[in-house]
């Protein structure tokens, strides 16, 4: 897929956000309808021949980690220090 058109499906689900708060409780018909009006306005005003503006974490719908969530080198030294701990027993 390229930049553009997650650029264009990223300012949809934007604006659909923006307009229809109450989006995933409208039936699936209503829902199609939408999508397709707000794609193809958004599509017949994109210009397809500059870079799309938005960073590639938002075009690719990446959010930041939060800050209660460890990285996996805390979570090795974590495990090593339990791992120092247990008593390994031969019977």
């Amino acid at each position: 897929m390229s930049k553009s058109t997650k650029d264009i499906k990223r300012m949809v689900v934007n604006q659909i956000k923006n307009e229809y708060p109450g989006f995933n409780h409208l039936p699936k018909p209503v829902k199609k309808k939408i999508i397709e009006e707000f794609f193809t306005q958004i599509y017949s005003e994109y210009d397809f021949s500059k870079e799309p503006e938005a960073p590639l974490p938002e075009l690719l719908n990446i959010t930041p980690l939060p800050d209660d969530i460890i990285t996996i080198e805390q979570m090795r030294w974590l495990m090593k220090g339990k791992q120092m701990n247990i008593l390994h027993l031969k019977i």
